[in-house]
C-alpha cells in the first residue's frame, strides 16, 4: 500500500483513556517504515541506473570523438591521394610531350599509350574515390547510429531524472 503525505497528515487515532491505541499507533509506524524502506530502496536503484547511462554516454561521446578523429584523417587521407592522382597524371602528360617531341615517328603509340596511362589512373582515382566515398559514408552511419543512441540515452537519463525529482 502506497502512503502519501496527506495519509500521514490524515491519520487519526482512536483513543483509549485519554492516550492513543499504541497497536494502531505501531502499526501505522510500521506501514510508513516499510514504506520508507521502499522508497529508499527505489532511490538507490535510480541513482545507480543514473550513474550508469552516465558512463554509458560519456563512452559514446569517446566513441564519437574516435569518429569524428577517424574521418577527419580519412578526408585527409583521401585529398593527399587525390593531389599525388593529380601530380602524378601531370607529370606522365609532361613526359608524353617530351617524348612526342623527340619521338615524332611514334608519336601515335606514344600518344596511345599514354592515353591508356591516364584512363587507368582515372579508373584508379575513380575507385579510390567510391572506395573513400563508402568508407566515409560508413563512419556517418555510425557516427549516426551512435548519435541516436546517444539521443536515446539522453532521453532515458533526462526521464530518469524526471522521476528522481518527483
Amino acid at each position: 500500500m502506497k502512503i502519501t503525505p496527506l495519509d500521514i497528515q490524515q491519520q487519526q487515532f482512536t483513543k483509549k483513556r485519554g492516550r492513543y491505541d499504541a497497536g494502531e499507533v505501531d502499526s501505522f509506524l510500521e506501514m510508513v517504515r516499510i514504506e520508507m524502506e521502499e522508497v529508499l530502496r527505489e532511490n538507490a536503484g535510480i541513482k545507480d541506473e543514473l550513474k550508469r547511462v552516465k558512463n554509458r554516454l560519456s563512452e559514446l561521446v569517446e566513441h564519437e570523438n574516435t569518429l569524428k578523429g577517424a574521418i577527419i584523417s580519412t578526408q585527409r587521407a583521401s585529398d593527399d591521394i587525390k593531389a599525388h592522382a593529380q601530380k602524378q597524371a601531370e607529370i606522365i602528360i609532361a613526359e608524353a610531350h617530351l617524348d612526342g617531341e623527340k619521338l615524332v615517328g611514334n608519336a601515335h603509340d606514344q600518344v596511345h599509350r599514354l592515353s591508356q596511362d591516364i584512363q587507368e589512373l582515372k579508373r584508379l582515382r575513380v575507385r579510390l574515390e567510391a572506395e573513400l566515398s563508402a568508407i566515409l559514408q560508413a563512419h556517418l552511419k555510425l557516427l549516426d547510429a551512435n548519435s541516436e543512441d546517444s539521443k536515446r540515452h539522453e532521453y532515458e537519463a533526462d526521464k530518469v531524472a524526471l522521476i528522481s525529482k518527483k
